[in-house]
């Protein structure tokens, strides 16, 4: 995308295409502005501004800015400063040159997931039921014969030995909400962090919780309850906070590997794909999107920051609350559910737990 829009200020081809093409570029603008004004903060180099504009920075240096900006890894070196200044300025010849032609950057429809994040069979089902409380954690629907019907306690998953590579990963994330939307909503979230391949599933590690009724912030690698203002606890924080959770714990694990599995699209295009484009928008605007923005921002600093340290990540819309899968159905298919289902049932636990301690 950033080759082709270099072809477009430069008369050689044509605009770049695809659902909000124009929208995301605006939005990397947005984050080179503050690598920019980092950069001059910290008395960086002003050489970095004046680098030939065809002098591209590579992916892993966008990211690196990224996690940089979000206080989560160290500054670019100048010859990487000044690759995404000239980048930064390409950007602006876009900006102009789609003012001009009148079809300046317009966001992709926020509800819309790419058609990698799309279930093979059919869209995403309805969202997380409203949790019922109860006294203890449900345990998950039976699996096959062949695997546990429930996860076996997981310790923390062990470092990888150095200069070995960290583990390849599959996480499964879900939110819960009983009173969703009403005076007294009660929230949890659950993640499960497998090792990717396994049948009979082996856990890594898993995390729960409820959600605070308040803003959440990124601190120290963790996505954490943060001062006031207050938020009203939603399904949909829970299913970014599990997103959240998951990235977290892939990334004290190691993974050099992660594939996240929800079966939210817009948790997943929340943290994947749109919250460069409202950056780029700005909030002022009164939408659901931003009603979450802490939890979509430090979600967001997370994955750069695995990104950064080598991580693949990548997202997979599932369907939820399904039958299991047939007798003898693919590993992939029984892992799929078996780990929907317990994350699921983590997060209705979580949230069943908070409404019983209201």
């Amino acid at each position: 995308m950033i080759s082709a829009a270099c072809a477009w200020v430069s008369g050689l081809g044509p605009a770049p295409q695809g659902p909000g093409a124009l929208a995301r570029l605006a939005a990397l603008g947005k984050v080179l502005k503050a690598v920019r004004r980092k950069a001059a903060a910290e008395t960086l180099p002003a050489s970095c501004a004046t680098q030939a504009a065809l002098d591209l920075p590579s992916e892993s240096e966008i990211s690196a800015a990224c996690a940089w900006v979000s206080g989560l890894g160290p500054g670019p070196g100048p010859e990487a400063l000044a690759r995404l200044a000239a980048l930064g300025e390409v950007l602006k010849a876009v900006r102009r040159k789609a003012a001009a032609e009148g079809g300046g950057p317009r966001p992709a429809a926020p509800l819309a997931p790419s058609a990698s994040q799309r279930s093979a069979a059919e869209p995403c089902s309805a969202a997380t039921p409203a949790a019922t409380p109860a006294a203890a954690p449900v345990a998950p629907a039976a699996a096959p014969a062949s695997a546990p019907a429930a996860a076996p306690a997981a310790a923390p998953a062990a470092p990888a030995a150095p200069g070995a590579p960290g583990p390849r990963c599959v996480a499964f994330t879900d939110g819960a909400c009983s009173g969703n939307g009403g005076r007294a909503p009660r929230a949890g979230f659950g993640a499960v962090l497998c090792r990717a391949g396994a049948w009979p599933p082996e856990v890594l590690t898993q995390r729960s919780g409820a959600v605070a009724p308040t803003a959440y912030s990124l601190a120290g690698g963790e996505v954490v309850a943060a001062a006031p203002p207050a938020v009203a606890p939603s399904n949909n924080r829970g299913e970014l906070l599990g997103i959240a959770a998951a990235l977290a714990v892939a990334r004290e694990a190691g993974a050099s590997a992660l594939e996240v599995v929800s079966d939210s699209a817009y948790a997943i295009g929340c943290v994947s794909e749109w919250f460069p484009a409202w950056v780029a928008k700005g909030s002022g605007e009164d939408s659901a999107a931003h009603k979450n923005l802490d939890i979509i921002a430090a979600a967001s600093g997370l994955l750069a920051a695995l990104k950064q340290g080598g991580c693949a990540v990548t997202f997979t819309h599932c369907r939820g609350h399904r039958p299991p899968p047939p007798p003898g159905a693919p590993p992939a298919a029984q892992l799929t559910h078996w780990g929907n289902d317990l994350a699921d049932k983590l997060a209705v636990a979580a949230a069943a737990a908070a409404a019983s301690s209201a």
